[in-house]
């Protein structure tokens, strides 16, 4: 399994007057990192890797301190790579239960590729809200499916 996660809540870039990489999460999404660790209870995971962006490790956190695991940061999946390096890194983690956090652009371009690919398109439009994770199943295998997990809360 690979979990596609956008990061939490972080306010209007626009208005914030740091570097961006150092946004943090807002109030709100403190509460939907925490609601991850509810949202993931029932699965398997077994890795974390984040873009090394405050927000998006900020967003995984508490689930890596619920599992003992690690984060791991990694560039790939930066805002700035356009998306081909971090499809490069889910293919690299499928069947590794990974949980993977990025950014609305990247899950955007992933998802695109995921299901070109032969990812089962689940029925509606495809969303990837801030907070919200992308469960994909047998990724690399014969049957590949997605499913949407809403943020909790919204």
């Amino acid at each position: 399994m690979l979990y596609l996660v956008r990061h939490a809540e972080a306010g209007d870039k626009h208005l914030w007057q740091g570097e961006d990489a150092a946004r943090p999460i807002t109030a709100l999404g403190r509460l939907q990192s925490e609601a991850l660790v509810g949202s993931l209870s029932p699965y398997p995971i077994a890795r974390i890797v984040s873009s090394p962006t405050a927000r998006c490790v900020q967003t995984v956190e508490p689930l890596a301190r619920r599992r003992g695991l690690p984060i791991q940061t990694d560039l790939d999946l930066g805002v700035e790579t356009g998306g081909e390096a971090a499809a490069a890194l889910t293919l690299r983690l499928a069947g590794e239960a990974a949980v993977v956090c990025t950014h609305g652009e990247v899950i955007g371009h992933l998802l695109g590729s995921l299901f070109a690919n032969g990812v089962a398109r689940p029925p509606g439009a495809p969303r990837w809200q801030k907070g919200s994770v992308w469960v994909i199943d047998d990724l690399g295998g014969r049957s590949p499916t997605a499913r949407y997990l809403p943020p909790s809360p919204a």
